[in-house]
Parts: structure tokens; C-alpha cells; sequence
């Protein structure tokens, strides 16, 4: 029987705790996504006001999950496309097209989310809110926009 090196079973271990790590964090309206639990400990959202947030998100999350699916599988074709060796501008564009109609989607009903949200949370909430906004706005134009 072959025994296994060291750095072997320190990977494995690793590898196992990270997938424990994601599994975790899957439950949680965290990731890329919304986050409730961060915008409740920042803004001190009353009971209340997290469980309208929550209902919030939840009816919009459908919607969020299509159109992301969509834009992947666009981006997807892109690539595809790209791989061919013939250049068909035509696709391009329809691809191209696509992707401008699902992100203007995505920004519509993001913008209708956050002025459902706004309209829970108190005038001292949304100040403090646009101030987390402004920072985080702040450090990634220092960063560049990683989307």
C-alpha cells in the first residue's frame, strides 16, 4: 500500500474545509448577491424592516437568476464564437445585442429592488446607506470596476 505524501493530505484537507466553507455560505443571501444580513447589522434594521427586505429579495430573485443565467450563456456563445475561424459580425452583433437587452434588464429591476428597499427604511437609513454606497463607489474607483 502506497503512503501518501504530506502536502497530499494537506490539500485534500483543504480543499474539503472550502467546500465546507461554500456549502455554508450557499444558505446565505450573501456571495455577489444581496446581502440582508450586512445591510441589517449596518443600517440596524428593525425586525420588521429585514423581514420586508427579505420578501424584497426573495421576489425578485427569479427574475435576478434568469437573467444572469442569460447573460452566462451570452457570454458563453461569445466565446464559442470567437473560437471559430470564420468571423460572422452578423452573430456578433445579435450576441452583442442580447447581452445590452439583458444587462439594461438587470439594471431595471435591480433599480425597482433598491426603491422598494428605500421605501422600508428610514430617512436616517438611507442617508447612512447612501454614505455605504459612496465609500464602496470610492474604493472601487481606486480598484477599477471588477464588473
Amino acid at each position: 500500500m502506497k503512503s501518501y505524501s504530506k502536502p497530499l493530505i494537506v490539500g485534500l484537507i483543504a480543499l474539503v474545509s472550502v467546500g465546507f466553507i461554500g456549502a455554508g455560505q450557499a444558505g446565505k443571501q450573501g456571495g455577489r448577491g444581496f446581502n440582508v444580513d450586512r445591510m441589517a447589522e449596518r443600517l440596524n434594521l428593525t425586525e420588521e424592516q429585514r423581514t420586508q427586505i427579505e420578501e424584497i429579495v426573495a421576489s425578485t430573485k427569479p427574475q435576478m437568476t434568469e437573467l444572469r443565467d442569460a447573460m452566462q450563456e451570452n457570454r458563453k456563445q461569445f466565446r464559442e464564437l470567437n473560437q471559430q475561424e470564420t468571423f460572422d459580425e452578423a452573430k456578433v452583433r445579435e450576441i452583442a445585442t442580447s447581452q445590452g437587452d439583458l444587462k439594461t434588464e438587470m439594471m431595471v429591476l435591480r433599480a425597482g429592488q433598491q426603491h422598494e428597499i428605500n421605501a422600508v427604511l428610514t430617512e436616517e437609513q438611507r442617508a447612512q446607506k447612501a454614505e455605504w454606497r459612496a465609500k464602496k463607489d470610492e474604493r472601487r474607483g481606486k480598484k477599477g470596476c471588477r464588473r
